[in-house]
C-alpha cells in the first residue's frame, strides 16, 4: 500500500494544511478548524452578574440598617421605661409625702386641738366684749387645756403651733393680770391706762398663727 502524502486528507483526498486541515465540510475527518469551532461552541463560564453582586450589597445593607433601626428602636424604649419607672416613682413618693403630711396634722389637732379651741373662744369672746371675770374664767379654761398637753412626747411638726398658741396665752393673761390691777387701783382707768386692745390684737395674730399651722396652712410667721 502506497503512502499518502501529508497534505492529502486520508479520509476524503482533498489537500489539507497543517494550519486548517482537512477544508472539506463533508470529510468524517475534521481539521483543526473544525475542532478549533467545535470548541467555541462549547458555553463558557460566565462571570457572575453585577447585578446580582448588587442586589446581595443591598440585602446586606439593607439588613443591618434593620438591625440598627431594630437597636434604636430598643433603645428608646429603654429610655421611655425609665421616664415612667422614675415618673411612678416621683408620685408613689408624692403621695407618700403628702400621707405623711396629712398624718402629721392628725396628729397635731389630737395633741394641741382642744388648746388652740380654746384660745380661738378667746379671741371671740373679746370681739364682742367681756369683763374682767368674764376674760379670766375664759383665760383659765385655756390653762386648763394646756396643762393636758404632755410636751416631751408633742411631735415636732406640732410645736411651732404650740409655740404660737403660748404666745397668744402670755398676752392674754398678761391683760387679765393688768386689768385686775388697775380696778384695785383707785387711780387706774383701765380705759385710758391700759393697752388691753393692742395686747389683745397681738394675742389675735398668734392665735390665727397656731390655727394655721397646726391645719398644715401656709403664712407667714405672727
Amino acid at each position: 500500500m502506497n503512502d499518502i502524502p501529508s497534505n492529502i486528507c486520508p479520509e476524503c483526498g482533498w489537500g489539507v494544511t497543517r494550519e486548517m486541515g482537512c477544508p472539506n465540510p463533508d470529510c468524517t475527518r475534521p481539521g483543526r478548524k473544525a475542532v478549533r469551532e467545535s470548541q467555541h461552541d462549547v458555553e463558557p463560564v460566565r462571570p457572575k452578574s453585577k447585578s446580582r453582586t448588587l442586589a446581595l450589597v443591598t440585602l446586606l445593607l439593607v439588613t443591618v440598617a434593620g438591625s440598627w433601626f431594630t437597636y434604636e428602636k430598643y433603645q428608646e424604649h429603654k429610655v421611655e421605661q425609665a421616664a415612667a419607672t422614675t415618673a411612678q416613682k416621683k408620685e408613689e413618693a408624692t403621695e407618700k409625702a403628702e400621707a405623711d403630711r396629712v398624718a402629721a396634722i392628725d396628729a397635731c389637732k389630737d395633741e394641741i386641738g382642744e388648746y388652740v379651741s380654746a384660745l380661738v373662744t378667746v379671741d371671740a369672746r373679746l370681739d364682742v366684749g367681756v369683763n374682767v371675770d368674764t376674760l379670766s374664767e375664759l383665760v383659765g379654761t385655756v390653762s386648763v387645756e394646756k396643762a393636758q398637753i404632755d410636751e416631751d412626747d408633742l411631735a415636732a411638726d406640732c410645736e411651732p403651733a404650740t409655740e404660737q398658741a403660748d404666745r397668744a396665752l402670755e398676752l392674754y393673761t398678761q391683760s387679765v393680770s393688768s386689768w385686775e390691777a388697775c380696778i384695785w387701783n383707785d387711780y387706774c382707768n383701765p380705759d385710758y391706762d391700759l393697752n388691753l386692745q393692742e395686747l389683745w390684737a397681738s394675742a389675735t395674730g398668734y392665735v390665727e398663727r397656731a390655727e394655721e399651722l397646726m391645719n398644715g396652712e401656709d403664712g407667714e410667721s405672727a
